[in-house]
């Protein structure tokens, strides 16, 4: 797997959370929503080696969500948006054990584990989705 540049981290920040759904999916799931409470994190698949998978993690606030799923923005553009904070990966085996896990800013995600240019979501937005945005107030900001 890709060397980064980043930090060993001892406690996880997305302990917790639950999962929502399998956003994108191909033989698997490439990228994953998690929320707890108010709080929503995207797992996106990035690497792997012959015993761990390799996660990118991140958290998003709802309107980056709904941008993302709404086709304002792709999944590199989220990405890169939020090249000056925090993002997190995960390796997780096949008996989901999770190790390994780091702590690096936007802008020392390696080039191979960002999206292409053209990551828009393409499935339609669900019920669930759609009912949480309802939520949302255009004139608000929430993370």
């Amino acid at each position: 797997m890709e060397k980064l540049n980043s930090y060993q981290i001892s406690l996880w920040p997305f302990e917790g959370y639950e999962f929502i759904s399998d956003l994108i999916e191909y033989e698997g799931p490439l990228l994953i929503h998690y929320r707890s409470a108010d709080k929503h994190a995207l797992f996106y698949w990035v690497d792997n080696d012959k015993v761990n998978n390799r996660w990118l993690c991140f958290h998003v606030t709802l309107i980056e969500l709904y941008d993302y799923l709404n086709q304002n923005y792709s999944l590199r553009e989220l990405i890169v948006n939020k090249i000056r904070e925090p993002f997190y990966t995960i390796d997780i085996d096949a008996d989901f054990n999770y190790s390994n896990p780091q702590m690096l800013l936007g802008y020392f995600i390696p080039d191979e584990y960002l999206p292409d240019v053209e990551s828009f979501y393409t499935d339609d937005v669900s019920t669930y989705y759609e009912t949480l945005f309802n939520e949302l107030d255009k004139d608000a900001k929430y993370y």
